[in-house]
């Protein structure tokens, strides 16, 4: 229904000629990243270069740096589509279109406010979770320090929750990728260090009273252990992750 809704009315409404480019380009957006979730990742990455453009031509510095965002999770997504099939140069095309948008977000140098600087570590953690996907550890190594220090600078809020679990997350698989010698992840990275990422995230949703965000925080932490072997305190982490999701 909403599929209908937004492909048969809305876009529909998109296409009017006098109707205000701020709201064109916003509504684009939101139409770009729906196609996304349905699968429609040809019209997802039309919609969204369109909305960019028009961003750009108004200089909506905030709305590019959103829509630049997610136009690199679309192609992210094409990538990964061509590449299930087998068609290895046009998922190398579009792999490196996704990194080119999530750098340009990441390296931007106008005024930042706080939801461009969220949208800048949001880039450069999808950025690392993808050359990780890809297994491009030599992009990976010098990319995961700086962010280190970055996200713990993140006031409290539930974008800052799922970004440090999002990182640990990404952390864990370049410890297991070094521990298998498939990648040198340097001396500085410990399983502590993640761990101490997701405790932080955890008090954090704690305090904001977000039971679902401190789930997933726990439940990450019994991933964490039994990654490490210890199967108790696995089992109890993802016991209380289970109970957390009957205070909802």
């Amino acid at each position: 229904q909403s599929k209908t809704i937004l492909e048969e009315e809305i876009a529909q409404i998109l296409q009017k000629e006098d109707l205000d480019p701020v709201l064109k380009a916003t509504g684009l957006w939101h139409l770009g990243n729906a196609q996304r979730q349905f699968g429609e990742l040809k019209a997802s990455q039309k919609n969204l270069q369109k909305s960019l453009a028009i961003a750009s031509t108004l200089q909506l510095q905030r709305l590019r740096s959103s829509v630049l965002l997610d136009l690199g999770n679309t192609e992210r997504a094409l990538s990964n589509s061509v590449s299930a099939i087998g068609k290895k140069e046009e998922a190398l095309d579009y792999r490196n279109m996704a990194l080119a948008a999530y750098q340009e977000v990441a390296n931007s140098q106008f005024s930042v406010s706080q939801s461009v600087f969220i949208n800048q570590v949001q880039a450069n953690l999808n950025r690392l979770s993808f050359l990780i996907d890809v297994e491009d550890w030599s992009e990976v190594q010098p990319l995961w320090p700086d962010l280190l220090s970055t996200i713990t600078e993140l006031p409290p809020s539930r974008k800052a929750i799922y970004a440090q679990l999002n990182f640990a997350n990404s952390l864990a698989k370049v410890m297991q990728a070094a521990d298998s010698q498939q990648a040198d992840q340097g001396t500085e990275l410990t399983w502590q260090q993640i761990d101490a990422l997701l405790v932080r995230a955890i008090q954090q949703a704690q305090n904001l009273n977000d039971p679902i965000a401190e789930s997933y925080g726990v439940g990450q932490r019994g991933e964490l252990y039994e990654i490490l072997g210890q199967w108790s305190q696995a089992q109890t982490l993802t016991q209380q992750a289970l109970w957390l999701t009957n205070k909802t």
